[in-house]
């Protein structure tokens, strides 16, 4: 999905508008389904996943399931290295479950030799910003600190206008994670990319992961809705490129 490059003045504050149509193109054949996105885009990378954590007791299941996104990176990835600041998840992934490359830390405050001692492709800030206070201020940390060591942030969030907000919407209802601080569209996460000092490569929609059931055994209409107009679905995947 491409934003048109003559949004770019707005992004950058040098033109103003309180009425700004931003028309999203999609691009044919890229992948409607989260992790396998994100597979395609670490395979064979140097990659650090920030928050690889999950709630201890949903790790397990989602591994049985095969919906754990680290799993499935560190599978397809030269390296992945884990980072979280769950020192208890962190003990249990590497103790119980045999996931050694993972470390417990803060990437914008704490110094980390792991990181700062190696070249990395990219670091994947999935399902981050929406927990934090300031996603510009944390995004401009990342890129201050890690500048000439990390190449790409790979950074997804979810999508303010998911079609399921919609659905709830008309019966006066807001479903969401009560830890989420925002919601994000493209625009304003390609704003806030920006602020931060990083500089937007590309941007695309998909579901969160691939399901038991096929997409179209779901909800008729919604389903046509989502594979027609890539807006609607859950999830903004946004590939930046790191101050060097």
């Amino acid at each position: 999905m491409n934003l048109d490059d003559a949004i770019y003045p707005y992004v950058r504050g040098e033109r103003f508008s309180n009425g700004l149509k931003v028309k999203l193109a999609d691009v044919n054949g890229e992948s409607i389904y989260r992790i396998e996105l994100l597979e395609s885009l670490v395979k064979g990378k140097r990659i650090i996943h920030l928050g690889c954590l999950d709630h201890i007791p949903l790790i397990s299941s989602k591994i049985e399931s095969n919906i754990w996104l680290h799993k499935r990176l560190d599978d397809v990835a030269s390296r992945c290295l884990g980072v979280d600041i769950n020192e208890d998840g962190i003990r249990y992934v590497r103790d119980q479950l045999g996931f050694n490359d993972v470390i417990c830390g803060d990437v914008v405050k704490d110094d980390i030799p792991e990181i700062r001692d190696n070249i990395w492709d990219l670091i994947l800030v999935g399902e981050v910003l929406e927990h934090v206070d300031n996603p510009v201020d944390f995004l401009h940390g990342i890129g201050m600190r890690y500048a000439g060591i990390i190449r790409q942030a790979i950074i997804t969030v979810p999508n303010a206008f998911r079609i399921s907000n919609f659905n709830y919407a008309f019966h006066d209802m807001e479903i969401i994670n009560s830890d989420h601080r925002y919601w994000f569209t493209p625009y304003t996460l390609w704003k806030v990319i920006d602020r931060a000092g990083l500089s937007l490569i590309d941007i695309k929609m998909c579901q969160s992961f691939r399901t038991k059931r096929p997409l179209l055994n779901r909800n008729f209409l919604d389903s046509i809705r989502i594979l027609r107009h890539p807006i609607l679905r859950e999830c903004i995947v946004a590939r930046c490129q790191l101050p060097v």
